[in-house]
C-alpha cells in the first residue's frame, strides 16, 4: 500500500499548533503533562495525541477511514480559523456551524479515551453475562461480544459508530446553547489527548448525567490558550451571553476537566502543570490507565 499513514492522530495537528510554545522549528513544540508517569516534557505536535496505525483494521487496507477523518478536519479548520480570528459566534454562517458541530461529535468519538470507554463497557457487559445459561442465539451474540472485547473489535465498533451516528449527535450539538469563553487571565486554557470534555452539576443517578440531552449538561472545547467554546443545555443555560470573559477560577475549572477526562497527556503552551500534578495527587484514579470509565449500576 502506497502513502500509508503510520502515525494516526486522534487530535488534529492543525489544532494542536494553536497550543504551541515554540513554532520556530520544523514542527511546533507543545508542553505535555503525563498523568501516568507524573512528569512533564516538551514534544513536537507530530509525536503527541496519536498512535501508530490506531484506526487500521483488516477490512480497510487502503486506510479510507483515516482519509475521511482528514477531509473532516479540512472542513472544520476553516470554520475554526474564522472563530479564532473573530472571537464572535455571529461570524459563523450555517455551514460553519454545521462543520463545527459535526467535528465536535467526530472528535469526541475518535480518541483513545473513547476506545477505552468502549473496551470498559464491553468487558463489564461480558463479565455480567459469562456463566449464564444461554440459548444458541444468545451464545452467538455472546461470541460477538467477546470479539468486541478486544482491541481490534473495539476499533471496528468505534469506526462504525462514528460513521453511523456522528451526524445525529451533531444535530443535537447544533441545537445546544453555544458560548465563547475568552480568557485574559495569567493561566492559559489547556487541551489534551481527549479535548472534548463534559460536566454536569446535576446528579441524575441512577440514570446517566453526561448525555448530550441531559438536563444541565455542559461541554467544553478549548480552541486556543485564550478561547474556549462551550455547548450546554439550551433550556437551563439560555440566559448565558454568546460571549463571556472569564475569571481564573473558571480557567482552572476547565483545565481540571482536561486533566480528569484525558487518557494520559495534558497539553499546553507553558510548562507549569502544578495544578495538574495536584489534581492527580488528590484523585489518583484518573491517572490509572485501566480505571473504571463506564458505570453499569
Amino acid at each position: 500500500m502506497s502513502n500509508t499513514v503510520k502515525m494516526q492522530h486522534y487530535v488534529p495537528r492543525f489544532y494542536l499548533r494553536n497550543f504551541a510554545a515554540d513554532t520556530s522549528g520544523s514542527t511546533p513544540i507543545v508542553h505535555c503533562f503525563d498523568k501516568l508517569e507524573r512528569n512533564q516534557f516538551p514534544t513536537s505536535i507530530s509525536n503527541i495525541a496519536g498512535e501508530n496505525y490506531f484506526y487500521d483494521i483488516a477490512e480497510d487496507p487502503d486506510q479510507k477511514f483515516e482519509s475521511r477523518l482528514a477531509a473532516i478536519e479540512g472542513d472544520f479548520s476553516q470554520a475554526y480559523e474564522i472563530l479564532l480570528d473573530s472571537e464572535d459566534l455571529n461570524a459563523l454562517d450555517a455551514n460553519d456551524r454545521s462543520a463545527i458541530a459535526y467535528s465536535i461529535a467526530v472528535q469526541e468519538l475518535r480518541t483513545r479515551e473513547n476506545h477505552e470507554q468502549l473496551r470498559d463497557m464491553f468487558s463489564k457487559i461480558r463479565s455480567r453475562l459469562e456463566g449464564i445459561q444461554m440459548s444458541d442465539k444468545m451464545e452467538d451474540q455472546m461470541e460477538e461480544l467477546r470479539d468486541l472485547d478486544t482491541d481490534e473489535g473495539a476499533t471496528r465498533f468505534q469506526r462504525e459508530f462514528l460513521q453511523n451516528n456522528a451526524w445525529d449527535l451533531a444535530e443535537i450539538v447544533l441545537d445546544m446553547k453555544w458560548v465563547l469563553y475568552v480568557n485574559d487571565t495569567d493561566m492559559p486554557y489547556w487541551t489534551s489527548d481527549h479535548p472534548i470534555v463534559r460536566h454536569n452539576d446535576i446528579d441524575h443517578s441512577p440514570y446517566g448525567s453526561m448525555g448530550l440531552q441531559s438536563k444541565g449538561i455542559q461541554i467544553y472545547f478549548p480552541l486556543s490558550p485564550t478561547v474556549s467554546l462551550s455547548f450546554c443545555d439550551p433550556t437551563m443555560f439560555n440566559f448565558l451571553p454568546a460571549k463571556s470573559e472569564v475569571e481564573i477560577d473558571h480557567v482552572r475549572f476547565q483545565n481540571s476537566l482536561q486533566v480528569r477526562e484525558s487518557t494520559r497527556h495534558v497539553i499546553a503552551n507553558i510548562d507549569n502543570f502544578s495544578m495538574a500534578e495536584g489534581f492527580v495527587e488528590d484523585y489518583p484514579k484518573y491517572a490509572e490507565p485501566d480505571r473504571d470509565r463506564v458505570s453499569m449500576e
